[in-house]
């Protein structure tokens, strides 16, 4: 009920304070995984009010690298699978984030995954928002994108978006 209940204060744009504060005190449960998930696309809302704190930046990175979902993978829409999954979606919103003071560890965490992940799926929204990174460290954001390519060279069908960002700065004709 406080899923759904988040969820309709977001709809009624409620307060940002109050509603960081009903999240915070929501990840303090055991959730399962379709809580989990409706949490995260909830962080959406206090993304976007620049009202993220460190208890659900913490709560974001634990199931980056932590959460099993999504189980199966697909090359065939990957973006809808990852984003519809618990890992993928909480790499989505810290892609996303853009707040200096999480930057280094929103690297370090992709790093992590990139280096253990197994799954298309959660690769491909890696690749596909690394262009998103460049607002920390360019040079970073970069050397990320070239990583994950040299890892799985299909990735190439999901990176144009980023690709295209980079194209001004890293390649020549």
């Amino acid at each position: 009920y406080l899923t759904n209940g988040i969820s309709g204060l977001i709809k009624a744009l409620y307060d940002i304070d109050k509603v960081n504060k009903l999240i915070v005190k929501q990840i303090k449960y055991k959730l399962n995984d379709e809580n989990v998930l409706y949490t995260i696309w909830n962080v959406e809302y206090i993304i976007k009010n620049k009202g993220i704190n460190k208890p659900i930046f913490d709560f974001l990175c634990h199931q980056a690298l932590n959460n099993v979902s999504p189980k199966k993978d697909t090359i065939k829409n990957p973006m809808q699978l990852s984003i519809n999954s618990v890992r993928g979606a909480a790499i989505d919103k810290i892609m996303r984030l853009q707040d200096k003071r999480y930057g280094n560890r929103i690297f370090d965490v992709l790093k992590t995954t990139i280096l253990k992940e197994k799954k298309y799926a959660i690769k491909a929204t890696i690749i596909h928002n690394s262009a998103y990174l460049q607002f920390y460290n360019k040079v970073k954001a970069f050397n990320l994108f070239m990583d994950i390519i040299k890892i799985d060279k299909r990735l190439i069908n999901e990176s144009f978006w980023s690709a295209n960002y980079f194209a001004n700065s890293f390649f020549s004709e």
